[in-house]
């Protein structure tokens, strides 16, 4: 039996999907990975499936004419391959990958790993990506969410009927790597944002509330790492961070070992609007850190507030200010406690094996 991963970049496939690609070498099935780019060609080859680059999929942006032929392109190989079934990832690939599945007999499951900008601005652009995500989940044999809002959220808007839907949370942590031994100083305090520096990522709260919080602590440090995501409508200006970089405040950019950043912060914070189930909180909490974060969709998930991690309002800096100081003014053994919870939880619901094995159980049950 032949599957297809597929996903929005060869990025994506290689860092969120490679756990789940192995297993299913192990398990006999023939895989193909199916991705825009190429950079990460080899070493998805080298986990033992076959890579092809999909030309005609634009990362933001809806041009009918390239629509068609992405979903032509994506049926083409459908078809040639004799693809069993496909596995999709990110927007584009759930919505056009199961348009194309119309042409062969080639099956699909659909997961929704967040719902983007498109859908939290509301307006006539999420209207257009409520209606594309409806028809194509009538074609999808199994939709996959994250987290149980999102899941109910489709339910209640009529998009998907839940008999289609399955719960699983993540596409899970790699315990064994994400996991620290390094005992941070008791006498200053670093907090760790990883993400793209978005609007809706919560930045901007994050700067105003730590701007105040410093005015008290002198001692506490914030580094954000992330890149400036210059094709998306709702990225922060080069200006803006230049108004906040300060000796307190410092922006590191993109980096390929956040392992190293979350392993010598004291806590990792994540004021979003919204998540599918934030990948980065989790790596924190398999490294043992304490979390701060939004009670949003998605965040919620992963904190419980006052065992490994504390949740706040969302767009609220204030709030943001509030929960931040009191992570600083905790006990150095209690955020360390808040640490192991989380821990804990991270090996019993959403590691590797956790994951994997749920998925593995659908693709068994849909093939």
């Amino acid at each position: 039996m032949k599957v297809a991963v597929f996903a929005n970049s060869d990025w994506n496939l290689y860092n969120y999907r490679r756990p789940l690609i192995s297993v299913l070498l192990k398990k006999g099935y023939e895989v193909l990975a199916l991705a825009p780019g190429c950079a990460y060609r080899e070493d998805i080859e080298q986990l033992g499936c076959s890579f092809i680059e999909i030309k005609n999929i634009a990362r933001k942006g809806t041009n009918p004419l390239k629509d068609l032929r992405l979903i032509l392109e994506i049926a083409n190989i459908y078809r040639e391959q004799r693809i069993d079934l496909v596995l999709c990832f990110t927007i584009k690939p759930n919505i056009y990958g199961a348009f194309a599945s119309v042409f062969s007999s080639t099956k699909t499951i659909s997961t929704i790993t967040g719902l983007g900008y498109s859908f939290l601005k509301g307006g006539v652009i999420s209207s257009i990506s409520n209606l594309l995500y409806k028809w194509a989940f009538k074609l999808s044999d199994s939709v996959v969410f994250q987290n149980r809002d999102d899941l109910e959220l489709f339910i209640g808007m009529g998009i998907v009927n839940r008999k289609k839907t399955k719960l699983i949370r993540g596409s899970g942590i790699n315990v064994n790597h994400f996991k620290s031994s390094l005992e941070v100083s008791k006498d200053s305090f670093e907090l760790l944002f990883v993400g793209r520096l978005l609007f809706d990522k919560g930045v901007i709260e994050l700067l105003e509330a730590f701007s105040i919080v410093h005015k008290s602590y002198d001692k506490v440090r914030l580094t954000l790492l992330g890149a400036i995501d210059k094709g998306n409508p709702a990225s922060i200006s080069e200006e803006v961070i230049k108004k906040y970089d300060l000796d307190y405040i410092r922006f590191v950019g993109h980096q390929s070992d956040v392992k190293f950043f979350i392993e010598t912060a004291d806590a990792v914070i994540l004021p979003s609007y919204r998540e599918g189930l934030p990948r980065v909180l989790l790596e924190a909490m398999s490294m043992s850190k304490p979390i701060i974060a939004t009670d949003v969709a998605g965040c919620r998930e992963v904190v419980r507030h006052n065992y490994n991690g504390y949740l706040v309002e969302s767009q609220n800096a204030d709030s943001l200010k509030d929960g931040i100081i009191r992570m600083i003014e905790l006990d150095f053994t209690e955020r360390l406690r808040m640490g192991e919870i989380g821990r804990e939880m991270v090996e019993m619901y959403f590691s590797d094996d956790v994951v994997t094995k749920s998925v593995l159980e659908l693709v068994e049950n849909t093939i």
